[in-house]
């Protein structure tokens, strides 16, 4: 294989395997791909983790988990992958439910296989064509005289599981590796989200469209078709054949008069050519995030979707069903947080405003197990004309907190296109009054230094100093205006750091800031120390007070407007680039530098610097109180 195929297989960059080969000092042919991939399963990798974990997340009952997992435990003691191991749960899922009868006897007649011979009744008929097309896809048993023991085994599905919402897909996705979820970026909604999410869909006429197209276990289709008691109205697509079978399932045990399943269909709806909607539709869906494609899927997405460059899955899918949905109907997604923030995702945002505009934005924070991201919710109107978009934050209840309409144009006008939702309409008035002062972006000619990566931190990094090393300054070591002595010393005798710059721009007079979470701090350095990839360093050009951009960096008001605008919890070169720098006059310069001056020996400046910078902006006593209590968290 090529350096690019292998590190595609592998789940890394290409750089990090150049890297890699070179401090092994070696070439690709001398490369161990088994190694590497057991090394990468005991790293912070998580695209290779071979874990099995339990979406607790989707249990409607959390007692249920010891049922579940005794379940689990026998279906993994079969031994079986994946496709023929939810084949078995299904039988025993519907042999439980009562759609199969109790006959023993497993039959094969002309390559089709008769479960419990005439097991399925007449009346299910439809029910009984959809496990045989599954059953279809399937490689042969090894062993399928083995399978009535664990079918008759009903002690291994408890009575309890069957009042989940989605046993089925509970199941499936506990089964599946961790890091193949990851890849796939396919992780199941939980049924109390889902219902949140539909409620305004429930007046739907008979003779619609609902359409998931990316159906998963289905949860969105029946949810949709209990709501209004129109299951013939549902379609989904996947193109996972498993989740499939599964969708039709969970929606035929909810309408078992159903005429047909056809309508859930084993399908790429990126690449399809067309969703044939008609009006009245509706999309709803939680489409893939971060989705893993390889190169020549990459290359035929970019050719279909140009304009979204970042090429992230969920953009693609905002992208395909903002072109299918007819005009004036609703399509809502469920998305990572980052979609409103990040600068990569400004191409989705710009098309979302100018061609679908979002009547509803509702922020759930984080729902799903092992997976920190917090979520969002977005409902858009293909061609809406509305200036303002509905804000809510739910709690994990579900019940409403805050509620208030924001403008469109605001979003339009932010650096990157952001949609600051955490930014209410207090809040941008405060925002207004800081870019109203006498202030402006940074100065152009600044030095940006990323910390150094080392590629393997137990093999350079040290705890006490050695022979052939120097210390090397991390974020934890940092406080607004003084950092802690360094903690940890750096091998610079073992070979090449993965990213690093050479010494002497890490030179002394420069600024050095932790930028991993909400708290940042800001240090000036005067003594030329390496830092870790956990602090970055900025050198600004020689006209800009350094004790003057540490007080400002360092200030309650900063800090507010950063996470206004933003919502990070990592300060990017392109936060600070887009954010504004006082611009005080010489007095107020001196006396900053004489505060920091004191700062650097720890003493305590805070209060005196928060007063000058909100005096500069001319806050009013009470925002600066708001201010103040919303820095707290």
């Amino acid at each position: 294989m090529s350096i690019r195929e292998t590190a595609e297989k592998l789940n890394i960059s290409t750089h990090t395997l150049k890297n890699w080969l070179k401090r092994e000092n070696h070439g690709l042919e001398e490369f161990s791909f088994d190694r590497e991939k057991h090394r990468l399963t005991k790293m912070a990798n998580k695209k290779n983790s071979s874990e099995q974990i339990l979406s607790k997340e989707m249990l409607s009952c959390k007692s249920n988990i010891d049922a579940l997992s005794l379940l689990l435990e026998n279906l993994n003691q079969l031994k079986l992958d994946t496709p023929h191991t939810l084949f078995i749960f299904s039988l025993l899922f519907l042999k439980k439910k009562g759609f199969l009868t109790e006959r023993n006897q497993i039959v094969k007649k002309n390559n089709s296989l008769c479960f419990f011979e005439n097991s399925f009744p007449r009346k299910h008929r439809v029910l009984e064509q959809a496990v045989e097309e599954y059953y279809q896809t399937l490689s042969p048993f090894p062993e399928e005289n083995a399978w009535p023991a664990i079918l008759n085994n009903s002690s291994i599905l408890s009575d309890i599981l069957l009042k989940e919402a989605d046993l089925p897909g509970l199941v499936y996705q506990a089964l599946r590796l961790e890091g193949n979820k990851i890849r796939q970026g396919a992780y199941y909604t939980p049924a109390k989200v889902i219902r949140q999410m539909l409620q305004s869909y429930k007046n739907l006429p008979s003779g619609g469209v609902f359409l998931d197209p990316c159906c998963g276990s289905g949860m969105f289709l029946c949810t949709f078709a209990t709501l209004t008691n129109h299951p013939e109205d549902v379609y989904g697509m996947d193109s996972d054949p498993l989740a499939v079978y599964l969708a039709r399932i969970n929606l035929y045990i909810r309408f078992p008069s159903i005429s047909g399943l056809s309508h859930i269909r084993e399908a790429d709806s990126l690449s399809s050519s067309s969703w044939n909607l008609r009006e009245p539709s509706v999309i709803a869906t939680n489409p893939p995030w971060g989705a893993h494609y390889s190169q020549s899927k990459k290359k035929d997405l970019r050719m279909q979707y140009e304009p979204i460059r970042s090429g992230e899955s969920f953009s693609l899918f905002i992208s395909k069903s903002i072109k299918e949905i007819p005009e004036g109907c609703k399509a809502s997604f469920l998305l990572p947080e980052s979609i409103l923030y990040v600068k990569a995702h400004e191409d989705i945002r710009r098309k979302i405003l100018n061609e679908a505009p979002p009547v509803k934005i509702v922020f759930h924070g984080p729902i799903f197990q092992g997976v920190y991201t917090s979520v969002i919710q977005m409902e858009i109107v293909k061609g809406g004309k509305q200036r303002k978009t509905e804000i809510r934050f739910n709690s994990n209840e579900g019940k409403t907190l805050i509620k208030e309409k924001q403008s469109l144009k605001r979003y339009d006008y932010n650096k990157f296109c952001c949609f600051n939702i955490h930014c209410s309409n207090r809040d941008r008035e405060i925002l207004d009054q800081i870019y109203r002062g006498q202030s402006s972006l940074p100065e152009k000619g600044s030095q940006w230094i990323l910390g150094t990566v080392t590629g393997d931190n137990n093999y350079f990094l040290r705890e006490t100093p050695e022979k052939g090393t120097i210390p090397i300054l991390s974020g934890k070591e940092l406080h607004p205006f003084y950092a802690d002595p360094p903690r940890l010393y750096i091998r610079t005798d073992a070979g090449t750091w993965q990213q690093t710059r050479g010494a002497k721009d890490y030179g002394p007079d420069k600024i050095i800031y932790s930028f991993i979470g909400c708290k940042p701090s800001f240090v000036i350095d005067r003594k030329g120390l390496i830092t870790l990839n956990s602090a970055n360093c900025l050198i600004p050009p020689e006209n800009q007070s350094l004790e003057a951009l540490t007080a400002w960096y360092n200030s309650d008001l900063f800090r507010f407007l950063w996470q206004k605008q933003f919502h990070s919890l990592k300060l990017l070169k392109n936060h600070l680039e887009s954010l504004p720098v006082p611009q005080w006059d010489d007095l107020q310069k001196q006396e900053l530098l004489s505060l920091v001056k004191k700062g650097e020996k720890r003493q305590d400046i805070k209060p005196e610097i928060n007063r000058i910078v909100y005096d500069f902006f001319q806050i009013s006593p009470k925002d600066r109180t708001y201010v103040s209590t919303e820095n707290r968290f």
